[in-house]
């Protein structure tokens, strides 16, 4: 098994906890702050996750959207709108 196929479960686990962390902290549900709906306690539980996914997961874009389960312009979006941008 190779240095970067180790990786994946810690980071699954980390992005389980940051989930988890996130549904107690806001009282949403999981499936519902992951939907694509636009009620803003969503909203916020979806800005919440990505700041936690971008920190302490250190996920692109296309991580975040995959997770949160919006487009990558979104994540995009919720990255600017924190104070984070793309390192090119």
């Amino acid at each position: 098994m190779n240095q970067e196929s180790k990786g994946f479960p810690e980071q699954e686990r980390i992005i389980e906890e940051i989930l988890k962390d996130v549904e107690v902290e806001t009282g949403v549900n999981r499936l519902d702050f992951i939907s694509n709906s636009g009620k803003r306690i969503y909203l916020e539980a979806r800005k919440k996750a990505a700041k936690r996914l971008i920190v302490e997961a250190h996920m692109s874009d296309e991580g975040i959207a995959k997770v949160l389960g919006v487009s990558r312009s979104t994540a995009n979006t919720y990255r600017n709108s924190l104070g984070f941008h793309r390192r090119y």
